[in-house]
């Protein structure tokens, strides 16, 4: 494969989840104690990560032109020009959208990262809502204060569980990309200090 530094030519953004195989094509990146390996098929261009240590891949940007291709991926917050050997900070492709890549049978389904984010954090208001629901009947059943106690401890380990869930991994994944890895723990902080206040 020809690697070019130039950038020219038609780019799409796509999100790779680990482990997934593709027969026309397979590049595994060096990253992590992965081993590179790359076997290209004269059929296609499509190229497709694999890892085998490591959390998540992305795929920033993807050259299709063959003679000027150029990949250049995310290996867990820090970016990686495949080929070129070229790192930049995770900071200049906070603003990377695309697609997520689900397999359909014997075929990749391209579904919006949005809809699916989205998706899930309506299943987790639902199960936390029956939940509380479910909770609070049974404290009206009980009418004493050890049901109070035990109700409000209840709501407050789901509160936090849909805290960890859904807004802290967005929060912290906002910060490592848009201001470096020395603020992740400020939203973790915030949370603690405003329980402690109303403790007192």
């Amino acid at each position: 494969m020809e690697i070019d530094d130039d950038d020219d030519g038609p780019h799409h953004v796509v999100y790779v989840q680990r482990g997934m195989v593709n027969d026309t094509a397979t590049f595994c990146s060096e990253v992590m104690g992965a081993e590179r390996r790359s076997r290209e098929s004269s059929q296609s261009n499509v190229i497709v990560m694999q890892l085998k240590y490591g959390s998540y891949i992305e795929i920033v940007e993807y050259n299709t032109n063959t003679k000027k291709a150029c990949l250049t991926v995310m290996v867990d917050d820090v970016e990686l020009s495949l080929g070129l050997a070229r790192f930049r900070g995770a900071e200049m492709v906070g603003d990377v959208r695309g697609k997520i890549l689900d397999p359909f049978g014997n075929q990749w389904m391209l579904v919006s990262s949005n809809q699916q984010s989205s998706s899930t954090k309506y299943k987790l208001f639902g199960f936390f809502y029956g939940l509380l629901r479910g909770v609070f009947r049974i404290w009206m059943d009980i009418n004493t204060a050890v049901g109070a106690v035990v109700t409000t401890a209840i709501a407050g380990i789901c509160l936090g569980y849909w805290l960890e869930l859904s807004v802290m991994k967005d929060l912290e994944r906002f910060l490592s990309l848009k201001l470096g890895h020395n603020l992740l723990g400020l939203p973790r902080w915030l949370i603690g200090f405003v329980f402690r206040i109303f403790r007192r």
